[in-house]
């Protein structure tokens, strides 16, 4: 099987390339059985076209489209970091010909529809490493400020009053958390930047 990841690096206006951030979408063929992200890139190019406004950036934003999903970031990490993850020559990565900073954090947007009823936050990485906390509550805390309905593993936060509900959502969130770590397999392209 043959690929190929698409990267550009927006160089920090302020620092010397030390960090960055990796903002990533899986790229899927229309021929793929998994539905289409390409409103996921048409975000991602927009977002890029704001962030080359600004001049206030402390960390390189790299942007990655990778193509066969997990297998395609791992090969571009491969390549990035210079190093091999597995057995030599099981997977080919080549070489970048520009890097940024190290790699502090990373989003990966996988929006299949023009029309977004929600956001689904996923988190579980690769042996069950997790992300730092701050991006994950931020990005909470950003969909509930602007009205955007999010999720977390598929279950939508509500308030609610009696106690015994609130413990049983909690308790259903935790095993959740618990049997998708378990399986020691990221649920995204994201839990392959968490190491």
């Amino acid at each position: 099987m043959t690929g190929r990841n698409v990267y550009a690096i927006l160089r920090a206006p302020r620092t010397a390339s030390m960090e960055a951030l990796v903002l990533n979408i899986p790229y899927r063929p229309l021929q793929s059985i998994y539905p289409s992200t390409l409103p996921g890139l048409a975000l991602a190019m927009s977002m890029v076209k704001f962030f080359r406004r600004q001049r206030y950036w402390a960390k390189d934003i790299i942007l990655l489209i990778s193509e066969h999903e997990q297998l395609g970031a791992q090969a571009w990490l491969e390549a990035y970091h210079g190093v091999s993850c597995g057995t030599t020559g099981v997977l080919d990565s080549g070489d970048l010909e520009a890097r940024g900073g190290a790699i502090q954090a990373a989003i990966t947007l996988e929006i299949q529809s023009h029309r977004i009823d929600h956001i689904d936050v996923k988190v579980s990485g690769l042996n069950g490493q997790l992300p730092n906390l701050d991006l994950v509550n931020l990005i909470h805390r950003l969909c509930g400020k602007e009205g955007i309905k999010h999720t977390f593993h598929n279950v939508e936060a509500k308030t609610l009053k009696k106690p015994r509900d609130l413990y049983l959502q909690r308790l259903t969130t935790l095993i959740s958390m618990v049997t998708t770590q378990a399986t020691g397999v990221p649920n995204g392209n994201h839990g392959l930047f968490h190491r």
